[in-house]
């Protein structure tokens, strides 16, 4: 069966990871999901299971996969967002610090190092779980209900025996990535970071080479457009 991969960067103690696997009739099945404590981790944890994968479908990773050097390092992805969206959960990627530019670029970089051809997606679980379900990305308080949401998508009663079993934050979102990438590429979405899609804003680098934003088309609804 094909695998596929998450990771959120986090702080300390706070990284999230996870795989799931499709099964012939296009079935998501978690396989594992994690919290573990530094990106270094999370790159031991992630190698151990791509390398062990008979087929690789892909990883999902909730950060920053190639920067532009326009201004303030807006990319045509935060364009998209942000006239689809609003920039309520959008944070310009010159102000982004720590795990997300740091850890996730640099485990995504080791990562590609040793599978080059490792199709990755770029992932942004707050905006797009709001989007595809019309609720707030709020764990503290509606992590009962997001866990359900996301077993709904992708079995876990093999793994944790409750399909609305509330996960840590950091590993919702690893799985929210990994079913991302699975679902973009079985679905065929679009891809943000097509450089066809609309000239950039500036000089675009891509450290870990090329990568995907894989992200559905999606009808806003009344009173939440920007």
């Amino acid at each position: 069966m094909t695998t596929y991969f998450g990771y959120d960067p986090g702080l300390d103690e706070n990284h999230g990871v996870a795989s799931l696997e499709v099964d012939p009739q296009g079935r998501f099945q978690c396989t594992a999901m994690d919290r573990v404590p530094t990106a270094d981790a999370a790159l031991g944890w992630l190698s151990e299971r791509i390398g062990a994968a008979s087929d690789r479908g892909g990883l999902g990773i909730g950060a920053p996969t190639e920067w532009c050097l326009g201004s303030m390092g807006n990319r045509t992805a935060e364009d998209f967002l942000r006239t689809h969206y609003g920039d309520r959960e959008l944070t310009e990627p010159n102000w982004l610090t720590g795990a997300m530019p740091l850890g996730g670029m640099g485990v995504l970089v080791k990562l590609r190092e040793r599978w080059s051809d490792l199709l990755v997606t770029e992932t942004h679980p707050r905006i797009l779980y709001t989007a595809m379900s019309h609720e707030p990305f709020d764990f503290d308080e509606l992590g009962i209900d997001m866990s359900r949401w996301l077993a709904r998508r992708v079995d876990t009663t093999t793994l944790v025996g409750d399909t609305w079993l509330v996960w840590s934050e950091a590993s919702w979102n690893a799985l929210f990535s990994a079913w991302v990438c699975a679902e973009g590429m079985k679905s065929g979405w679009q891809d943000l970071h097509d450089p066809t899609r609309s000239k950039a804003p500036g000089t675009v680098v891509r450290p870990a080479g090329k990568t995907k934003f894989l992200w559905p088309t999606l009808s806003v609804p009344e009173g939440q457009a920007p």
